[in-house]
């Protein structure tokens, strides 16, 4: 239970890490579906390479 416990809080640093970088402090969208499209296109965006 431990361990899954100390997996769960890197989930939770890594996604915090990803919404501060991204400034996705406030979603937009109301909907599920459209949140979860909301954030693909932020981690898209993320990915994108700069060259």
């Amino acid at each position: 239970m431990v361990g899954l416990y100390g997996k769960y809080w890197d989930v939770e640093l890594d996604l915090r890490h990803i919404k501060t970088t991204l400034g996705m402090d406030i979603l937009r969208c109301k909907i599920p579906s459209m949140v979860r499209k909301e954030i693909y296109v932020y981690l898209l965006a993320y990915n994108r390479p700069l060259a």
